[in-house]
Parts: C-alpha cells; structure tokens; sequence
C-alpha cells in the first residue's frame, strides 16, 4: 500500500494526484466527500440518524473500495465520526461505524482544516484553542527576541482571554 506523507509542502499535490477520482464515486447518492488540501470529509445530512449511519458506513465501504482498488489505505487511527444535532442525542445509543473491522468512535469535538468543530457547533472551543496557541506565540517570540524589544504589555492579556488583530511592538527604553 502507499502512502502520502502527511505536514510535508507536497503533501497537499500528491493528495489530489492520488485522490483525484474519489469524489466520483460520491455524485450520486446521499453522501458527498468534501476535500481540502490532504483532508477529506464524507457528509451527510438528513432528518434520521439511524438512515444516515447506514448511507454513513455506505459511504466508507464506497472509499475504502477507492483505496483498495488504487492501492490506497486509509488510517483508521486517523478518521473520526461527528454527528452535528441541536437535538439531544445519546451517541452511546447509536451504532458505530466500521472501517477495516474497527469500531470508530463518536467524538464531541473534530479538527479540519484547521478549524475546531463541536458537536453542537459553537465555535468555542476553536477560538479557545487558537487564542492558547496565540498567547504562547507570544510568550516564545517575546523570549526569542529578548530584552530589547517587547510586546506593549497593554497589548498582553492574561490566561488567553483575549486576542489582538495584530502585534504591535515597540522598543523598550531602559530599565
């Protein structure tokens, strides 16, 4: 089997060369896959779930036959199952999905590309995560520049709360 590597700059080309024919096999039907650089997505939408796992695991066997028949895998370790609902639903109720016979697991919350998705669709917990990642960005370059130069410490905020739309940096005058 072949693989695409994954975080390299080509990544994203080799993935579209590889999987240029795989959404072919989702025109018709309820599922579509949605591709981004070398993420993919199978989705589906409608008003019973219990109808959509079934088109759900459809879909996978379809992607898995893609792969097999071009000599593709697909980490399994790396996929994951989210069911967007305002409604109350017990995921633990709900049959599991399985890929080369592995159950997989429902998740609250999912990273693709790049964005951070919940459940229930607040955008929460994404703005959360980047704004730890933003304030630690901070700290590390404030560090890497040393003494000299420093961020506006009004500009600094405490435990990630908030965010600015830019860095603005002054040269710190003596001590």
């Amino acid at each position: 089997m072949r693989e695409i590597p994954q975080e390299g700059f080509l990544s994203p080309l080799v993935w579209n060369v590889a999987f240029d024919d795989l959404p072919d096999r989702f025109k018709s039907g309820p599922a579509h896959i949605k591709g981004f650089a070398n993420d993919a997505a199978i989705v589906l939408q409608g008003p019973n779930i219990h109808t959509l796992i079934e088109q759900g695991q459809e879909a996978i066997s379809r992607a898995l036959e893609f792969g097999s028949e071009n000599d593709l895998k697909f980490w399994v370790d790396k996929t994951e199952v989210i069911v967007f609902t305002c409604n109350r639903l017990r995921v633990s109720d709900l049959l599991y999905f399985c890929m080369e016979n592995r159950d997989l697991a429902y998740s609250d919350t999912v990273k693709y590309c790049g964005i951070m998705l919940d459940s229930k669709l607040p955008f929460g917990p994404h703005i959360r995560h980047k704004a730890i990642k933003a304030v630690r960005l901070l700290y590390h370059f404030k560090a890497s520049v040393g003494q000299m130069w420093s961020p506006n410490q009004f500009l600094m905020c405490s435990h990630g709360n908030c965010l600015t739309e830019g860095h603005i940096w002054s040269y710190s005058l003596g001590k």
